[in-house]
């Protein structure tokens, strides 16, 4: 996930793709294991990853993401942080939420998931630099959605 929240009481809507995703799942008995979709945070999605105190002393005020952060670790989902996001945005690993893991990067933890057989799934807003993002069905299937990244383990894993 990369962009910052689409104003939906400050909710990353990222986030909320990823609970759809499982809702979606649900619907048709599937339950994934543990651990085998993750939520990747980054760019401007990086403070939706932050613990309360941090988020309090940066923004003012609770994380909006924070119950569903927790709802999302209850249901196995993954949510990791790029490392190198939060400092670029002035955060310390440590300021990171307690159902947040931090990641050395972004690109690091795509692109070893991916080579070890994982699918990415990213809805694109508009023109966009990612390799994933570039195809046109892609940008017109998911043209009102923000950009997002979330990963599912291949079907050797399950």
């Amino acid at each position: 996930m990369t962009q910052a929240p689409r104003e939906r009481e400050g909710r990353n809507t990222g986030l909320d793709h990823v609970a759809r995703l499982l809702n979606l799942l649900a619907l048709r008995h599937v339950t994934p294991a543990p651990d085998d979709v993750v939520a990747v945070l980054y760019g401007a999605a990086t403070p939706a990853a932050l613990a309360a105190g941090a988020h309090q002393a940066r923004f003012g005020g609770p994380n909006p993401n924070a119950e569903l952060l927790r709802l999302l670790r209850e249901r196995g989902v993954a949510v990791e942080v790029c490392g190198q996001a939060l400092a670029e945005h002035g955060f310390r690993p440590g300021d990171a939420a307690p159902e947040v893991t931090v990641a050395l990067s972004a690109q690091i933890a795509l692109a070893n998931r991916q080579l070890r057989g994982w699918a990415v799934l990213a809805a694109c807003k508009g023109e966009t630099t990612w390799p994933w993002c570039s195809g046109a069905s892609t940008r017109k299937v998911f043209r009102s959605s923000p950009i997002w990244s979330a990963m599912t383990a291949p079907a050797s894993r399950r």
